[in-house]
């Protein structure tokens, strides 16, 4: 029995078919593929037509994955198409915000110029959400502006909603100080606080509202000081200005910068148009460079995105969908 296992091998390999290489297949057989009508006698012919046969092979599982959405190949096809019969993810109830404070609201809803032009216009974080899902949008045209304004802004955001809360921590400390010596302060509380629906259509909607909040708190703490005896009335309106105009700041820069992205000239640049050999494209590209220098080479690249970066997307949907995950499949 050991002496025919070598013949038994041997003809199994005679049998087995011999594995199709197309790569190596195709230069031997170009003359025949740019051919209008392949001749059949052409000693390479056999080759080509294995070549056509393996092709459709490949079309063919090709177009079942697309088909089975990607699914396992034992999940039955009418299963794995549920798919298309999700619907989108939406919240089970309205998502809203409390807000305790005047100036947390002001904040939030901001101050226009009034008739008279006595009082200048301070734009407020509903204003500053809606640019930044401007800037989200024109971020899925591939526009590197787009992304280089939503990287500063989460990282001002960022960092002033860590100031806030260090200043808020300042204050409890106080008030924890005082509970060891057996004085107990709870801080302050709107008897009828703001309830505010927060509708948003993008990710940058729900960070503008955790902001809002986080000033709310903070400033609900240093009130409850300036209530209790602990901080002077001009101790409190010189707190708030320290944290007010860092963030006003941020407000005015990111309109700014939407306002300028939305001029017609700039609207629709994108990273393509930065090594266009169109002379129209070229020069888009440099006004806006002039009006806005310094984009960072890893923004233009790709390299460095947004937290919330979507490409290919003319018009977003909600944030709580989850298309940007489907692996093109969908």
């Amino acid at each position: 029995m050991t002496n025919d296992q070598p013949s038994k091998r041997r003809a199994q390999a005679a049998a087995a078919p011999e594995p199709f290489d197309p790569v190596a297949a195709r230069p031997r057989i170009q003359h025949l593929l740019d051919a209008d009508d392949p001749d059949i006698n052409d000693p390479e012919f056999a080759l080509f037509a294995r070549y056509e046969k393996w092709q459709r092979e490949e079309w063919r599982k090709r177009s079942d994955y697309r088909s089975a959405l990607g699914a396992d190949a034992d999940v039955p096809m009418q299963d794995a198409q549920r798919m298309w019969d999700i619907g989108r993810l939406e919240s089970e109830s309205t998502d809203f915000m409390l807000i305790h404070t005047k100036e947390a609201l002001r904040l939030f809803i901001g101050r226009g110029a009034d008739p008279d032009g006595k009082v200048a216009r301070i734009p407020g974080a509903k204003s500053v959400g809606s640019s930044l899902r401007a800037l989200w949008i024109a971020s899925g045209h591939d526009n590197p502006y787009a992304d280089w304004a939503l990287l500063m802004a989460e990282q001002a955001i960022g960092e002033r909603m860590k100031a806030l809360e260090a200043a808020q921590g300042k204050v409890l400390e106080r008030l924890k100080a005082l509970e060891g010596k057996g004085l107990h302060l709870s801080l302050l509380r709107s008897q009828n606080p703001a309830k505010l629906e927060l509708g948003f259509r993008s990710p940058y909607g729900f960070l503008v509202a955790q902001l809002v909040v986080s000033f709310d708190q903070y400033v609900r703490a240093i009130k409850t000081l300036q209530a209790r005896d602990l901080m002077g009335a001009d101790e409190v309106r010189a707190e708030l200005r320290a944290q007010l105009r860092p963030l006003r700041a941020l407000f005015d820069q990111t309109l700014r910068q939407q306002s300028l992205l939305q001029r017609p000239a700039f609207a629709h640049i994108k990273r393509s148009d930065f090594g266009s050999s169109s002379l129209e494209a070229r020069q888009r590209v440099a006004e806006l460079a002039e009006r806005w220098p310094g984009l960072p080479e890893p923004v233009l690249s790709g390299d460095l995105l947004p937290r919330h970066a979507r490409r290919g997307q003319t018009q977003p949907g909600p944030v709580e969908s989850d298309e940007a995950d489907d692996g093109g499949l969908l």
